[in-house]
């Protein structure tokens, strides 16, 4: 039976714009997922891994005034200012194998392929840390979505927005 008005065509319904209040309610959730999410890449950027003889450190949080330290305990720290992104990276050395350190010095200045070497693991360190805070981020979004609507759209595009954040500041210090 075809109803002879539509040309057989079912009748759509007039499309209703959303009203302010989604907007603002979006925005709001979106903007929550974002500073939780940051707060979560503060918590768990961190790593620490072995370069050579030493252990080190790896650490990076978003900050307003952007520098870099490098702490070498009890002898102090040095910080400066080497980027341009809202990050801040910190680099302690925590403990150094002596007598390996010691087998270095003996030997002279360390080749080319060991100083490569330790090279990548300093990148690769660093790597994990930003790999576990973008992690951290993006689960956090993801929970601040479903707490505050308990959809599968809210959940996804909230954890995208947390973990984005964060990597937008990576990407403009890379």
């Amino acid at each position: 039976m075809t109803n002879e008005t539509t040309n057989g065509h079912i009748p759509m319904p007039a499309k209703t714009s959303r009203h302010p209040v989604w907007y603002l309610t979006t925005a709001g959730v979106l903007l929550i997922a974002a500073a939780v999410g940051l707060a979560a890449f503060a918590g768990f950027a961190r790593h620490t891994f072995p370069v050579g003889p030493a252990r080190i450190s790896a650490f990076a949080a978003p900050a307003l005034a952007p520098d870099m330290t490098v702490s070498v305990p009890p002898f102090g720290s040095v910080s400066a200012r080497t980027h341009a992104s809202l990050l801040s990276l910190r680099v302690s050395l925590d403990e150094v194998d002596i007598p390996q350190l010691e087998t270095f010095a003996l030997d002279g200045v360390p080749s080319r392929d060991v100083l490569d070497t330790w090279a990548a693991a300093v990148r690769a360190g660093f790597g994990r840390a930003f790999a576990k805070g973008l992690l951290a981020a993006f689960l956090a979004g993801a929970f601040v979505g479903w707490s505050l609507k308990r959809g599968w759209r809210w959940v996804l595009s909230s954890a995208a927005v947390a973990a984005l954040v964060p990597a937008v500041l990576l990407s403009v210090m890379l």
